[in-house]
């Protein structure tokens, strides 16, 4: 079978919420669910391509799967940057600062440049 022309995944990593540093980052797989809890915002590094909205929230652990996500931003329960968001392919870049509202509580993403 031949392989998808998709375009290959922008390489990824999550601030460690346990340390103070975010400079120091751990992988998180992709479909994996990670530990996105913490109302005081959680730094996300991509790279200068940007990530688009429903990429993110799966990425992050906040959704599991692109419906999840779908649902979640038709919802009305996502802003960026302050501005209710209704597109899941809303592309984001570095300095984007999404908001969450969870069963949990609100959660923030900060989207960080990639240390290279």
């Amino acid at each position: 079978m031949p392989r998808s022309s998709r375009a290959p995944a922008v390489p990824m990593t999550m601030a460690d919420p346990s340390t103070p540093d975010t400079a120091r980052a751990r992988e998180v797989p992709v479909m994996g669910r990670s530990p996105v809890r913490h109302t005081d915002g959680v730094d996300i590094q991509i790279s200068e391509a940007g990530i688009r909205l429903g990429q993110l929230l799966k990425f992050s652990g906040v959704v599991m799967d692109g419906g999840e996500a779908k649902a979640l931003i038709a919802g009305g329960g996502v802003r960026v940057d302050g501005e209710p968001e209704i597109r899941r392919g809303r592309q984001l870049h570095v300095g984007t600062l999404v908001e969450i509202e969870l069963a949990a509580g609100r959660q923030e993403l900060r989207l960080v440049a990639l240390d290279s």
